[in-house]
């Protein structure tokens, strides 16, 4: 058992075609993973200089917090496809990562396309309000009511986080294709055990 263990979790003799699923998938849940913890929206006030408005981090919403826990959560299925034996989970997990990389670029980019709105709303207004209040110094209700004055000036936009975060979720979802596409091949026939591989043995002549 423990070397049929480690064939499963060796790459080295893998179909090229899963090895690339392997890859893809692996490289995009690390990125849907790291996207959470950078930028994933900035705050500007237009006109205003001096200490910047700390931007949003993955982590401080709940689409962050979300794409954080998929990108675990497809490095285990990694680890989990790699110890099945059988095409059939090997597919239902396939298809798993599939779903999960692709909600998480969609919710991703959700954010992306409704940043303006989305980090205006009043828990957006909020969170400002606390991060300039702790920079400042300044009583968090004073400094909420006036940005809900200004609130139409702010500049808000994704930033990095997101785009990294769509990426890594866009590959770990070509990964699990690539995996899928493997797992419904059917097996490769087996090493003939140096019986005639290319043709039949010719015979010796007779007499």
């Amino acid at each position: 058992m423990p070397g049929v263990a480690r064939d499963a979790l060796s790459i080295s003799r893998a179909d090229p075609l899963r090895l690339a699923g392997f890859a893809c998938t692996a490289i995009g849940a690390l990125l849907v993973g790291l996207g959470p913890t950078w930028d994933w929206a900035t705050v500007h006030v237009p006109g205003v200089t001096g200490t910047p408005i700390s931007p949003f981090k993955g982590v401080d919403v709940w689409e962050g917090k979300v794409a954080l826990l998929a990108g675990i959560t497809i490095l285990v299925l990694i680890i989990v496809s790699r110890l099945l034996a059988g095409r059939i989970a090997a597919r239902g997990v396939a298809v798993i990562i599939v779903a999960l990389g692709l909600g998480v670029a969609a919710l991703a980019a959700s954010d992306v396309m409704r940043a303006d709105t989305r980090f205006r709303a009043d828990d957006g207004l909020d969170r400002i309000a606390r991060s300039v209040s702790v920079q400042l110094g300044l009583p968090f209700q004073d400094v909420l009511a006036q940005l809900k004055r200004i609130a139409p000036k702010l500049e808000i936009a994704a930033a990095s986080g997101t785009y990294v975060t769509i990426a890594g979720g866009l590959l770990a979802s070509i990964g699990g294709v690539l995996g899928f596409v493997w797992a419904s091949r059917p097996p490769g026939l087996p090493p003939s055990d140096g019986v005639a591989e290319a043709g039949a043995v010719e015979a010796p002549p007779a007499g």
